[in-house]
């Protein structure tokens, strides 16, 4: 094999890699066994958001094989849930977080604080997004919300129904590389389908019982937009755990 392309790190699943060329082709790709056993850490492994070179299959329709990984200029990561010492990278190459949250139950400073740390050690912008205050209890906690939110970032109230914020939040990922973190049913993924003006991402209403929300999205995924930049939606976190020191957070430099 021969170096023949270099591309960007769409989706992860299972330990193989979906990949952007330059040419617009999206490939699968996968690490040689050499190269996950050196691995010290999963920092070492290619990342949603990674500029990576590739080395072409022998025969078309098979899987490609990464060769290295360009240096990062951020690595956005967490604490892996359940596990104190071991580190779960996000999102790579990130210019800001954008960190949603709800108007209702799931309205919690403390945990918005969290992803707000973990973007610091990483060196990147974040912001909040306060989403769905068309909801009707928003009267009750929208004002106590912002106050609360105010104080740790920049917040920007949204609603997918009444298309408030939503301007605002175009202009604010124009030609960045953008990843959306929060619950489950906080709307990430309807708010990545408004920045991208398409249906990329499913969605589902969040449970009428509890006010609870669905995991429609399964796994880390960037999408191009108009403007420039790009989207990474993510699945919905139970927690945020931020991990290491402000020293050891920062991005490798690959491979």
């Amino acid at each position: 094999m021969a170096i023949a392309a270099r591309g960007r790190i769409v989706t992860e699943d299972r330990g193989a890699w979906d990949v952007l060329l330059g040419d617009g082709r999206r490939v699968a790709a996968r690490l040689t066994g050499r190269d996950r056993f050196a691995a010290g850490d999963r920092r070492d492994l290619p990342v949603v958001g990674d500029f990576v070179s590739l080395e072409a299959p022998p025969n078309e329709g098979e899987t490609w094989v990464v060769d290295a990984i360009e240096p990062r200029k951020s690595l956005f990561v967490r604490r892996a849930a359940g596990r104190a010492d071991e580190v779960q990278p996000i999102a790579a190459n990130v210019d800001l977080v954008l960190v949603v949250t709800a108007v209702g139950p799931e309205l919690k400073a403390a945990r918005i604080a969290r992803y707000l740390q973990g973007a610091a050690r990483a060196g990147v912008e974040a912001h909040v997004l306060l989403n769905k205050v068309d909801r009707a209890e928003a009267t009750a906690s929208y004002a106590s919300g912002l106050e609360a939110l105010r104080a740790l970032a920049p917040v920007t109230a949204t609603s997918a129904i009444t298309g408030v914020g939503i301007d605002e939040v175009v202009k604010a990922c124009e030609g960045k590389t953008v990843v959306l973190v929060g619950s489950s049913g906080v709307g990430k993924s309807t708010l990545t389908n408004l920045l991208l003006q398409r249906e990329a991402q499913p969605t589902a209403p969040t449970r009428a019982r509890d006010d609870e929300g669905r995991h429609t999205t399964r796994r880390r995924e960037l999408f191009a937009t108009a403007g420039g930049g790009c989207i990474i939606d993510t699945p919905g976190m139970r927690e945020f755990g931020v991990w290491g020191s402000d020293e050891d957070t920062g991005p490798r430099r690959g491979r």
